[in-house]
């Protein structure tokens, strides 16, 4: 715990970059049903480990329900907001409308339009209709750290591009 308050934790450049402060207070927060936190050490038996888990995730739900932001467990990840246009060829006019989708990505933008056109998890506009990436409208729009933000700016960037005309898809 130390070395991750005084950001020496070799492999974590976040701690390394800001430290870490723990905050023991707000275990005090947490329901009584919690009380599988006394378990809650490094074990090799796999039954203890898929409580341990199991646990992690209800103080992270927990603590999201308060408006904590909870940092993801991989560490370095860098959140991006991408915007494909969408085109309709069968349209009489495509270049009428602006239509686009906008989402966001833990991957590079263009690693995620790939994943849409081949069909992972993807978005039925952005795979029938995505034409490519708009590098114009994405410029301005920050990298976060952090997965709720990276919601919160999708939903943003959407709402943004429909006051200036623009048909968005995703933007959730």
């Amino acid at each position: 715990m130390e070395k991750l308050t005084d950001g020496s934790l070799d492999h974590s450049k976040f701690a390394q970059t800001y430290g870490i402060e723990p905050r023991m207070d707000l275990l005090e927060t947490l329901p009584e049903e919690f009380g599988a936190l006394e378990s809650y050490r490094k074990t090799d038996d796999a039954s203890a480990a898929g409580v341990a888990s199991e646990v992690r995730a209800q103080v992270r739900d927990h603590l999201l329900g308060l408006g904590y932001v909870v940092a993801d467990a991989r560490t370095n990840v860098v959140y991006t907001i991408y915007i494909v246009n969408l085109v309709d060829d069968s349209a009489p006019d495509p270049s009428l409308g602006k239509w686009v989708y906008v989402g966001e990505t833990s991957k590079t933008p263009e690693e995620r339009f790939d994943e849409h056109k081949n069909g992972i998890r993807d978005n039925k506009a952005a795979r029938e209709h995505g034409r490519d990436l708009n590098y114009d409208l994405m410029k301005d729009i920050p990298q976060v750290r952090f997965k709720q933000d990276s919601k919160w700016l999708e939903a943003q960037t959407g709402e943004e591009l429909r006051s200036r005309g623009y048909v968005v898809e995703g933007a959730h």
